[in-house]
């Protein structure tokens, strides 16, 4: 399946988090929305291919457990990229992540407003 034959978001995991997560799926629902700006911060700030390679492979993790695939996958190349050596044609790389992670965004809130405060 390539990239564009992924959903941004898999349903059935976000189903299998709420199933296990049960009164506490909201709480986690905020926590990856507010640990996914930071960690969209730290690929902006990043300038050293390390760095930037964590920042990647952490991001990535977070959003293949909470099923944004599309992002996990986007993720995982900059992460391959990163180790590639080279700085140049990161920011095409990062840009991609901040449109997903945009759309991912709404669909996330999307999910997260079914749920009272």
């Amino acid at each position: 399946m390539n990239q564009s034959e992924r959903p941004h978001v898999d349903p059935a995991a976000l189903m299998a988090l709420e199933d296990v997560m049960e009164d506490e799926y909201p709480l986690l629902l905020d926590t990856f929305l507010n640990d996914s700006q930071l960690r969209l911060n730290e690929l902006h700030r990043s300038r050293d291919l390390v760095e930037l390679g964590h920042a990647a492979h952490s991001f990535k993790g977070s959003s293949g457990n909470m099923g944004a695939l599309r992002l996990a996958q986007l993720c995982s190349e900059l992460e391959q990229y990163c180790r590639q050596g080279t700085l140049e044609g990161v920011d095409a790389h990062v840009q991609r992540i901040d449109g997903e992670f945009a759309l991912v965004l709404e669909l996330y809130a999307e999910e997260r407003a079914r749920f009272p405060r």
